[in-house]
């Protein structure tokens, strides 16, 4: 699954998605918000913490 440039995005709150544990794969690039939810400590770690291959990049 991946997320690009959708800069306005915020969480990940929505859930549609978080309930598919066996997604592998989620790349989330030009979201600079929702990338420092997703990290380590963010409010939405814990709802990717299982994907075994992450790509998380701001803004570059």
């Amino acid at each position: 699954m991946k997320f690009f440039q959708f800069r306005g995005l915020r969480s990940l709150l929505d859930g549609r998605y978080w309930h598919v544990t066996s997604l592998e794969f989620l790349k989330i690039c030009g979201c600079s918000i929702l990338k420092e939810q997703c990290e380590g400590t963010g409010e939405d770690w814990y709802r990717i913490a299982h994907i075994l291959e992450l790509d998380i990049y701001g803004n570059e």
